[in-house]
């Protein structure tokens, strides 16, 4: 039984993944903050031959992020963990992000979907097997105007991921960094400009799955956007503000 663990499981990628997932021979653990929503999930991903259970976990909450990924280890041996959960939050033009935005933002973005990994990664080091994938964003590469504590989160995820995929080598555990573009979710939604080659999140989650049964290392989409905010950081800081500020991100 191949076991996969998915935060964020009731919506946007994080849905489309369990679907994609859900077959014969797959064990889900579903993660996320509606039960509602996770049960519905849950007996579409049952009928489609998995075998699926759930969490009801809100990641912003590090102690019960802890606890539960110290529960799932010591219940599964997890094949594949995709660390997806994630919020974003706007800042007005001239203003500073009020801080209960940007703590959120922090706390569930980063700690939490750090957290939630972290007894599973000990038992994958420990069985010297597993799989964890972390959700980033192409505005890791670049932060943008519109969006600093969103892409503040994701660049720490993108660093942690890189730094524990070269720790971890030596034992066998498979990291892989995700990094998309624009993506049809509600999340997308809040962002007030053009969202140039925004893909569906079934198409994202197809993206996903190809490259991590490929097993590889970065997953980033689309190949156009991602090049353009990498340029970003090799021009005068000057140059790029004044694009992003044109391109109102």
């Amino acid at each position: 039984m191949y076991t996969v663990v998915i935060t964020g499981a009731t919506k946007g990628i994080g849905r489309s993944l369990s679907i994609a997932y859900a077959s014969q021979c797959v064990q889900l653990v579903l993660i996320a903050r509606d039960e509602q929503l996770l049960k519905a999930l849950s007996e579409e991903c049952r009928v489609k031959g998995a075998k699926a259970q759930y969490y009801l976990l809100d990641l912003s909450n590090t102690e019960e992020a802890i606890r539960a990924s110290s529960e799932i280890a010591e219940e599964y041996d997890v094949d594949l963990l995709i660390s997806n959960a994630g919020i974003t939050g706007i800042a007005d033009e001239g203003e500073v992000e009020p801080w209960t935005q940007i703590e959120s933002i922090l706390s569930l973005n980063c700690t939490g979907a750090i957290a939630i990994t972290h007894s599973i990664l000990i038992d994958m080091q420990n069985r010297e097997a597993g799989h964890v994938a972390y959700i980033s964003s192409i505005a890791a590469y670049h932060g943008m105007p519109l969006t600093p504590a969103y892409c503040a989160s994701k660049s720490a995820i993108k660093a942690y991921a890189e730094a524990i995929r070269g720790g971890l080598a030596s034992k066998s555990v498979m990291i892989t960094l995700v990094t998309p573009g624009f993506v049809e979710t509600d999340m997308s939604d809040q962002f007030p400009s053009k969202k140039p080659f925004m893909v569906s999140s079934d198409e994202a989650a197809r993206i996903i799955k190809k490259g991590l049964d490929r097993k590889k290392r970065i997953i980033s989409f689309p190949l156009t956007l991602t090049i353009g905010m990498k340029c970003l950081v090799f021009l005068p800081a000057f140059v790029s503000d004044l694009i992003l500020s044109k391109l109102k991100y």
